[in-house]
C-alpha cells in the first residue's frame, strides 16, 4: 500500500507571535546579531526534532511594542513528508482555525503557526539587508556629523568665554583710568578758581600772566611739601597765617580792582 500524502514543499510558515521566554537565553556579552543565531538554530532544530521539515532559512524580527516578542518567517528546504505534515498544512489553511506547535507539552507551552503568505525570497532579503545596513551607516554617519559639530561649537564656547574674560579685564583697565583722570579732572575746578583771581591781581598790580601762575604754582608746592590737604583757596587765605604763626580767621576772598 503506497501513501499518498500531499505536501507542499514550497509552503513557508508564519509565526506572528514568539515570547522571548520559548528562545534560548541571552548570554551575557553575546551581541544581538549572535544571540539572533542560536535563536534561529533552536527554531530550526525544533521543526526538525517535531517531523515538520529541514529549514532552509529563518527571517527573525523583534516586534515593536511595549513588549518584547518576536516573529518569524520559516523557508523549508524540505517538508517531510507524512499524515502530520499533510494535516499541518491542511490546518494552516482553515481561516477560523488557530494551529499550534507545543514545543513544550509538559508546560503546555507552544507557539501559532500560520501559512505564511507572502515570504521573502532570497533576493528580497538581500535587498532589504542592504538597506537595512545603508541606514545604519547613514546613521552612523549623522551621528559622526553631530558629534564634530558638537566639538566645533565647544571649542567656540571656550574661545568666547576667553574673550569675555579679556574684554571684562579691559574694562576694568579702562575703569580704573577714568577713576583717575577724574581724580585729576577734580583739582582743577579749584586752581581754575584761584588762577582767575591771581590773573585779576596781576593784571591790576601791572605783573604779568607768567608771573600770576608762577605764583600759584609756587603756592601749591608748598601746600604739598607739608601735606596740607585744604582746598587751593584755604591755601591761598592761610599763606598770611603761616607767615606770622598766628592762627588769625581766614580773610576776605580777594576781589578784582578796577
Amino acid at each position: 500500500m503506497t501513501d499518498s500524502f500531499s505536501v507542499n514543499q514550497s509552503t513557508g510558515i508564519y509565526m506572528p507571535h514568539i515570547h522571548p521566554n520559548s528562545l534560548v537565553r541571552r548570554v551575557r556579552g553575546q551581541t544581538k546579531e549572535e544571540y539572533f543565531v542560536s535563536c534561529k538554530r533552536q527554531i530550526a532544530n525544533t521543526f526538525e526534532n517535531f517531523g515538520v521539515g529541514i529549514v532552509s532559512r529563518i527571517d527573525l524580527n523583534e516586534v515593536p511594542g511595549p513588549r518584547k516578542t518576536f516573529r518569524a518567517f520559516i523557508h523549508f528546504k524540505e517538508w517531510f513528508v507524512s499524515q502530520y505534515t499533510h494535516d499541518l498544512q491542511a490546518h494552516m489553511k482553515l481561516p477560523d482555525e488557530r494551529t499550534e506547535l507545543y514545543y513544550d507539552e509538559n508546560m503546555g507551552r507552544y507557539w501559532i503557526l500560520t501559512e505564511a503568505k507572502t515570504p521573502l525570497t532570497k533576493e528580497e532579503l538581500a535587498a532589504k539587508s542592504a538597506k537595512s545596513a545603508q541606514s545604519a551607516q547613514s546613521a552612523q554617519k549623522t551621528t559622526a556629523d553631530y558629534s564634530t559639530r558638537m566639538m566645533q561649537f565647544q571649542t567656540q564656547i571656550r574661545e568666547l568665554k576667553d574673550e569675555n574674560m579679556k574684554l571684562k579685564d579691559e574694562n576694568l583697565e579702562l575703569k580704573e583710568k577714568v577713576a583717575s583722570l577724574e581724580q585729576y579732572a577734580a583739582a582743577p575746578a579749584h586752581l581754575g578758581r584761584l588762577w582767575q583771581r591771581y590773573e585779576d591781581e596781576a593784571q591790576a598790580e601791572g605783573r604779568s600772566p607768567e608771573a600770576a601762575q608762577a605764583a600759584l604754582e609756587a603756592r601749591q608746592a608748598e601746600a604739598d611739601a607739608v601735606g596740607d590737604a585744604a582746598a587751593p583757596e584755604t591755601i591761598a587765605a592761610s599763606s598770611g597765617d603761616a607767615a606770622s604763626g598766628a592762627g588769625l580767621p581766614s580773610p576776605a576772598p580777594l576781589v578784582r580792582q578796577e
